[in-house]
């Protein structure tokens, strides 16, 4: 069965709880290290960690499988029952296509800024998508038409969110210069003001920022 992708978290808290866990990792940075190396080089690592990378289809590597299944008819409305609450199985034909990607999985979870009413369906599978065709008396003709409007759909869904993620990406190094710049003058400043007091200075009492 296909589930349903793009549809577990909207793009605004996605960027919001990344922009979240870079602050967060900034402020776990041992005070001597986030003072003595140079920010560009502690910059350019935290820009390329949580900068956001969309997944892009290996249309040149699909795959396809079949097998036998069971196909439940109750709800065709062509077929006579006399009771339809009950499965009327007949045998059938699944057709499974394998879309492998390069790029974060996750983020077929995530629900663009532009999006439909009908959300795509497929599964994942590591680094593959699962396009899952099954029916009764198949006919090439509508298996590749339906597959071909799940990929169109799913590539149209990506598009969008590469839009958001190129959006997003280009505030990353800013914002992250500017939240380590920020605890750098912190660090600076406390210990300028523990200097100022004519004590020996013992050292910091914390390497990490503290909640109270």
């Amino acid at each position: 069965m296909n589930d349903f992708l793009f549809a577990e978290r909207d793009w605004l808290s996605t960027k919001d709880a990344q922009v979240d866990a870079m602050c967060a990792e900034v402020d776990r940075i041992e005070a001597d290290r986030l003072s003595n190396t140079p920010i560009e080089d502690l910059c350019a690592s935290l820009v390329q960690k949580y900068r956001i990378d969309v997944p892009v289809l290996r249309e040149d590597s699909i795959d396809v499988t079949h097998r036998e299944t069971k196909v439940d008819v109750s709800h065709e409305p062509l077929r006579f029952f006399l009771d339809r609450s009950r499965p009327a199985l007949v045998d059938g034909t699944a057709i499974e296509v394998d879309i492998p990607f390069k790029g974060d999985a996750a983020m077929f979870r995530i629900r663009p800024s532009q999006y439909t009413l009908n959300a795509p369906n497929a599964t994942v599978f590591g680094d593959r998508l699962r396009i899952s065709i099954v029916g009764v008396d198949l006919k090439r003709s509508d298996v590749k038409s339906r597959l071909d409007a799940a990929i169109a759909s799913i590539k149209r869904y990506l598009d969008w969110q590469r839009e958001d993620a190129e959006a997003f990406n280009s505030t990353i190094p800013s914002l992250v210069t500017e939240h380590v710049s920020r605890r750098r003058r912190k660090l600076q400043q406390d210990q300028d003001l523990a200097s100022s007091l004519g004590f020996p200075l013992r050292g910091r009492a914390s390497n990490q920022v503290e909640r109270d």
